[in-house]
Parts: C-alpha cells; structure tokens; sequence
C-alpha cells in the first residue's frame, strides 16, 4: 500500500518536474508586441510610457520585442493573426470587426473608453452654423443637405449614421456621401461642396488653426453611449494566450500602468503630445485630448461597449450577424462589467 503511494508521489513529482522544463518562465519566452502607430491616433500614446518608464521589466517580461505598425490597427491585427507577434495593442472597432468574419484573436484589457470612435463634427470657418441646435434647423430648412466621410462602413461613416439618426432625419433629408479619404473630404467642406464633416480633433487641428473649418459638436453630444465602446484594446491570439497566460497577465498589467500614468500626470502627457519629436499638436489640441480621453484605471472590459458597437455595425450594414459575445474577449485578466 504505501510502495503504491510512493510511486504515485514519485510519478506526479517526475510530471511536475517535466512540466517545469518543458514550460518556459516569462523569462525565457521572448513575447512579440506590436503597437498601432501612435503618432496616427493619440490614444496609443502611453506607449512610450511603456518604454521610457521600463514597465515591461518592472512586470517581470526581461526578453521582448516591440515594434510600431505603421499601417494602423487593421494591419496590426494581420501581424497578431499570422503569428509574427503575439499581442497587439489596436482600436476596438477594428478587432470586433476582425471578430466578427471569424478571427482567433482576443480582447484580454479595455484600456480606454469610445474616445477614439466618438468624433468631431466640423463646417465651414464661415458658417452661420455654430453648434447642433444651429445644425438641427439647418437641415429642417433644406440649407444643411450633406455629411461627407470617408468609406463606408468607415468610423466617419458609423459617426454620420449616429449623428443623423441622433438628429431625426432620414436619408433624403441628410445624405451622407462617402469621399474615398481624409483629404478630399475635408477639402469638400472648405469648398463648400459638402455642408458637414467628422473626423477626431488632432487630425483636423492644422484646419481650425488656419481658420478653414471649425467645430460644432461632438458625436457622444447626441450619443453618449458611444464613450462604452472599446477605445483602445490590448488583444491576444489566443493559442498564445492558452500557452502563456502568466505572460500575457504581465504585459496587461504594465500597459494598464502606462495608462494610469497617462490620468494621473497631465504635465508629462501635455509635454509629450507638443514635444516635435512626438505628436508635435498644439498646446490646446494637446489639453483638449488629455481632457476628453476615458482611461479605464483597472483595464476592465465592458460588454455593454462591444455589444452596442456590434449592434451598431449590423445596422449599418457593415457586419452580417453578430458574433457570440463570449468569442470577443478572454476573462481572467481584468475585471469584466455588463
């Protein structure tokens, strides 16, 4: 009986110790991170909290490499879901859309709120148009007729649709065309080919400084649900996530630092998004951002956000069906809200 217990004691000792060398410390595994470019859109900036504060080291990963893609979140994504990283910092309307058509990547942190997605609307420097009330009556009155954006199924696209259903008119009385870009889009309106545009602030800054544009409104003004969506997201692919949960834990963690560094020391951001060798905005671009961000403090995934969002896509035409909520995000790592 107890040579029988010994050799069970042995056994489970020898598979313990199998486990061990067979399953690498954080240390030993080198974990790939690629980063949307944050000098296209802001809120990635505690990134270089990230480095300049060493956070990934202060978390326990010592072998790591980032780099910064400059195609965007939907390029970032292909480079998680090909394997050539392993966790990607994105835009969450980007990866519930990847989601959406089958991805095997996953949301493991929330690290800001709908910020990113909830965009400006602009017209005219000289407008008699000042603010949505003005614009509501402009289009009653047949003097406001179009919103231009960029694609459709694009974020300006998404953000018209918000605005017009958020003002009450149909598509007759406020027909959103798509432009193919940024730039002839916003060329439209200063022309006054188009009566109004959306986009975030940094982007459009260059244009309100030169007296070209202004803005009148924002898009959470009429839709404030809009701050819930998924801002920015840490995602995992999730055979990565399966094998290394500890590591993934760990990179959340520190970039979930970075962005408490981001709420809590406005100087330090301020600096870095005027700094020329960064973002280089202007001081009140840099102040209105810092403002108007929502950081999520613990990470936490809100599933309100991505349900909203989803819906949003579906009506829009933009997805199919939407995907089983569950297949969007990994639990465990960050608390998870309704």
């Amino acid at each position: 009986m107890y040579g029988i217990l010994a050799l069970i004691v042995i056994a489970s000792l020898v598979g313990y110790g199998a486990y061990q060398f067979l399953t690498p410390r954080p240390e030993e595994v080198t974990v790939r991170i690629a980063i949307a470019n944050p000098l296209d859109v802001v809120s990635f900036a505690p990134y270089y909290f990230v480095v300049q504060d060493k956070l990934l080291e202060k978390h326990g990963i010592k072998k790591y490499e980032m780099s910064i893609i400059a195609g965007g979140s939907g390029e970032t994504l292909q480079v998680v879901e090909t394997g050539s990283a392993d966790i990607g910092i994105v835009k969450g309307e980007n990866i519930l859309l990847a989601v959406a058509k089958g991805s095997n990547i996953r949301i493991v942190a929330q690290l800001t709120g709908g910020t990113s997605s909830s965009q400006c609307i602009y017209v005219r420097a000289n407008s008699p148009i000042n603010n949505l009330n003005d614009l509501k009556e402009a289009v009653r009155k047949e003097v406001v007729k179009t919103i231009a954006c960029t694609k459709p199924g694009s974020l300006s696209y998404i953000n018209a649709l918000l605005l017009r259903k958020a003002l009450g008119f149909t598509e007759e009385q406020l027909k959103i065309v798509p432009l193919g870009d940024f730039k002839t889009m916003i060329a439209a309106v200063i022309k006054g080919e188009a009566d109004v545009t959306l986009w975030t602030l940094p982007g459009v800054a260059k244009y309100i400084d030169a007296g070209s544009i202004k803005v009148i409104g924002n898009v959470k003004d009429v839709y404030p649900e809009i701050l819930n969506w998924p801002g920015v997201v840490l995602v995992v692919r999730s055979d990565f996530a399966e094998k290394h949960p500890d590591i993934v834990k760990r990179v959340v963690d520190a970039f979930i630092e970075a962005y408490n560094i981001w709420l809590n020391n406005k100087q330090r951001v301020i600096s870095l998004l005027t700094d020329p060798n960064y973002h280089n905005y202007p001081s009140w671009v840099a102040n209105w951002w810092y403002d108007f961000e929502k950081v999520h403090p613990d990470g936490h995934i809100s599933l309100s956000g991505i349900k909203d969002f989803l819906r949003v896509l579906k009506e829009a035409g933009v997805i199919k069906e939407i995907p089983d909520i569950s297949k969007t995000y990994i639990g465990g790592y960050v608390p998870i809200t309704p």
